[in-house]
């Protein structure tokens, strides 16, 4: 076995889902999508700021997580008569806060596969890990290596193709969702500036 560990014959390995590859490429579409909705995000912010875009960028590079840049635009959006008119929009960005959840899920997870089992791939939280490490290590010879393995399995999460799909397709969702508000907002800033025709 590749360097890693074992529970229940559940391989935690890098190699992992290299028997699952459909897992592992919708896995990587929910973390590289929610990336470029990230960007999506910042880029509204830019054009809903866009008559003082350098203060917009300074005050962006302020705004250290996802969670705080959608507050702002939520923030912007409410100022702004054309889109706090339409409650889809801040809808939008709650969406966007709480799939961030999901996919904060994904990306911290420690994902392990097993021999027998073709249709389920399994994660387990990256904090517990670190936890169940670090405790073991501090408490040596002399700890309770057992139950605490059995505590650590505890957090095993069991995730199907499905269950992985309908993460995707939110994620999707969301970013053309964002990519339209986005085009939308570039549109009546250029219209407003005078690089187009009203």
């Amino acid at each position: 076995m590749p360097v890693g560990f074992k529970l229940d014959e559940i391989e935690f390995t890098p190699d992992a889902l290299l028997q699952h590859p459909k897992y592992a490429a919708l896995l990587g579409e929910v973390v590289t999508s929610f990336s470029l909705l990230e960007g999506t995000v910042g880029g509204i912010y830019g054009l809903l700021l866009h008559q003082d875009i350098e203060t917009a960028i300074e005050s962006l590079k302020a705004l250290s997580t996802n969670s705080k840049r959608v507050e702002a635009v939520r923030k912007e959006m409410a100022k702004n008569a054309e889109l706090c008119g339409d409650p889809k929009n801040d809808e939008l960005m709650k969406s966007i806060l709480q799939f961030a959840v999901k996919r904060n899920k994904i990306a911290h997870g420690v994902w392990g596969s097993h021999p027998n089992t073709v249709n389920i791939i399994y994660r387990l939280p990256v904090k517990k890990w670190i936890n169940f490490i670090a405790s073991l290590v501090a408490h040596g010879t002399e700890g309770n290596a057992i139950e605490q393995i059995d505590e650590l399995k505890t957090h095993i999460e069991e995730y199907d193709l499905s269950a992985l799909q309908d993460l995707k397709s939110e994620g999707s969702a969301l970013l053309e969702a964002a990519m339209l508000l986005f085009n939308q907002l570039a549109i009546n800033a250029a219209k407003s500036d005078g690089w187009t025709e009203q």
